[in-house]
């Protein structure tokens, strides 16, 4: 069966954040807090545009910003976001 990003997004949203041995989701989240270390968000709006179910929040939130805004075309990715935070 063939599906859109969006659809394959949506379907995967359920198990997207019980990945605990997914070795691109670990290696992507090193990166990510050696990349958010080097920008000053504190006070500022931040938008994470592909947000999915907002793995990175918790980080992303630890830093204070004004705001934080989640983007992501996967509508069941977002309310996995919604019900984390």
């Amino acid at each position: 069966m063939k599906m859109t990003p969006v659809e394959g997004y949506d379907r995967w949203a359920a198990t997207y954040d019980a990945q605990s041995d997914n070795v691109v989701l670990a290696l992507e989240s090193s990166l990510f807090s050696e990349l958010l270390g080097r920008v000053g968000i504190e006070e500022k709006i931040v938008v994470d545009i592909g947000c999915g179910t907002g793995r990175h929040w918790t980080e992303i939130l630890s830093r204070t910003p004004a705001e934080l805004i989640g983007v992501d075309p996967s509508a069941r990715m977002l309310e996995r976001l919604k019900a984390n935070y």
